[in-house]
């Protein structure tokens, strides 16, 4: 179940390393003493994301996962 104050994040898994990153830095490893973010937003009008699925996020071109999420009120 989910409880008030509680976080839900979307995450990936990487098949090969067995890491699991989140959609907030704060759950992820740190990298010089900071958290890393491993989902970026593209931020072209529509809710547009990318995974970097690599460790410390290895060559930072988020586009290992990408994907959109819409939201609409289901058919009537």
């Amino acid at each position: 179940g989910v409880d008030a104050g509680d976080l839900i994040a979307m995450g990936l898994v990487n098949q090969d390393s067995g890491h699991i990153f989140y959609g907030f830095s704060q759950a992820n490893e740190m990298v010089g003493g900071r958290p890393v973010s491993h989902l970026w937003s593209y931020g072209n009008g529509t809710p547009t994301y990318g995974f970097e699925d690599t460790y410390a996020v290895g060559d930072a071109d988020f586009n290992d996962s990408v994907f959109s999420l819409i939201f609409s009120n289901p058919p009537v």
